[in-house]
């Protein structure tokens, strides 16, 4: 494990994840001599993502945490501890383009907030949206089951402002929210078995489902020369990316396919919508919860009300604000949960050398039931990623062939109970080859309630 400390604390402030502070300091003692090392998000000097030989320095004050009960507990050794050094304002500007990448390497993530209030913890996902996975009280721990490169983000509940973000490792990991002199400290451990060996982390872009696994599991870095831009207070999440490509996200339009949808029906708690896809007489299914499927219906104008219904509203406050719907894109799947994005036209504000009635386009992520209510009710098209249709096609093989397996054993009169047994295990073992190739969410393990607060 030699290294590792120096080299995290210079890879964070090259790719600058925690941006907005004034330095990040890591004291620890280097081929026998206690050295500081402060970087600001600026460019790094020449060699400074070198990994250096680095062991624990028992006297650094960041690092005797006496965790009594709760070391014993997780069983964790400490290397290393970065002090967040938030200015006077208290926040921390969380950089853009910070996303989750990889989903193949499994890491086990723990955050103990040791702070005087609660905080909230999200998942940046694949297209870099934050996604709530809940509320951590003071001297609560929250333990969730993630995979490396898994990029979190820690937010006061009471302020809205970010106080600290971490991107998983390989292995086992505590992250524990500390106040210190005003500001926060998140200390960051790990356990030595089972951790990946260092291997190179280049800048990639913020394409959904169509990239390689290559490139998926690079782990992107926003430029260590852009400079921070503030949080809002009631936002946890920093000020939306520059619009690219297609969708927002980088992807061209060569990576979507065109849909149509043939059908919306409801149940009791939910629906679902089919969507025809070209060159497949098998339509897109996708599943709506309950609130979803009505808006969806009330799209096709079949349940006009006598007063606004919240799609309408929703739709005419675009049109009075003179925004424009241009198109839905279903981006990727998640754990079989889809993805989708809603690709606006906003006018340019006054001034600022724009052309007078000039626009410029954005992104917002959004459940499939809305996006496609918002398409429906404004007759927008609807595109799908062409891995998620490939994905579809792939699954509905399985199926077809399972089916004219089972039909040529009928034909053939040697239809019993062993072969549709191998029919199934053959079709068990295709699935299983192609949902590996579906990325997987974050799963909380367990959330308890400790007796006591950290002492450090």
């Amino acid at each position: 494990m030699q290294g590792r400390c120096s080299l995290r604390v210079q890879q964070r402030c090259r790719h600058g994840r925690i941006a907005g502070l004034r330095s990040v300091v890591l004291t620890c003692r280097l081929l026998s001599a206690a050295r500081s090392v402060t970087s600001a998000a600026t460019p790094p000097a020449a060699g400074a993502g070198a990994p250096v030989a680095a062991t624990q320095d028992a006297s650094c004050p960041l690092l005797a945490m006496p965790w009594s009960r709760r070391t014993a507990l997780l069983g964790f050794s400490v290397l290393s501890g970065v002090a967040l050094n938030l200015g006077g304002s208290g926040t921390a500007a969380a950089a853009p383009l910070l996303r989750s990448m990889g989903w193949t390497v499994e890491s086990e993530l723990t955050v103990l907030n040791d702070l005087e209030h609660p905080i909230k913890i999200y998942w940046l996902n694949y297209d870099g949206d934050a996604e709530l996975f809940g509320s951590l009280n003071p001297g609560s721990v929250f333990t969730v089951k993630t995979y490396e490169s898994h990029a979190w983000r820690f937010v006061d509940s009471s302020t809205g402002y970010t106080v600290a973000e971490h991107v998983a490792a390989a292995g086992q990991q505590v992250v524990r929210v500390a106040s210190k002199t005003g500001g926060v400290v998140a200390y960051t451990t790990a356990q030595s078995p089972g951790l990946a060996a260092p291997q190179q982390r280049t800048l990639a872009g913020r394409g959904s489902g169509g990239a390689g696994l290559a490139q998926q599991e690079q782990l992107a870095a926003p430029s260590a020369t852009e400079p921070p831009r503030p949080l809002e207070p009631s936002s946890p999440a920093p000020p939306p990316a520059a619009f690219e490509g297609f969708d927002g996200l980088g992807n061209d339009e060569a990576a979507y396919s065109l849909a149509q949808l043939r059908e919306v029906s409801i149940y009791p708690g939910g629906g679902n919508v089919l969507l025809l896809l070209p060159g497949s007489d098998t339509p897109l299914e996708v599943a709506l919860a309950g609130p979803e499927a009505l808006s969806l219906v009330a799209a096709t104008g079949s349940l006009e009300q006598r007063r606004p219904s919240t799609l309408g509203t929703w739709t005419r406050s675009l049109m009075a604000s003179g925004v424009e719907v241009r198109r839905v894109c279903i981006t990727r799947m998640v754990d079989g949960i889809f993805y989708s994005r809603i690709v606006l036209s906003r006018p340019n504000e006054p001034g600022g050398g724009s052309e007078a009635g000039a626009s410029s386009l954005c992104s917002l992520d959004a459940t499939p039931g809305d996006s496609l209510s918002l398409a429906l009710a404004l007759r927008r098209p609807i595109y799908v990623n062409n891995e998620v249709v490939r994905l579809h096609r792939s699954v509905m093989d399985v199926f077809i062939r399972r089916r004219e397996a089972m039909e040529a054993a009928a034909a053939s009169g040697v239809f019993d109970e062993a072969a549709e047994a191998e029919a199934d295990r053959a079709a068990q073992d295709a699935l299983d080859s192609i949902t590996r190739a579906i990325p997987s969410a974050p799963r909380a393990v367990h959330d308890l309630q400790l007796d006591h607060t950290l002492s450090a």
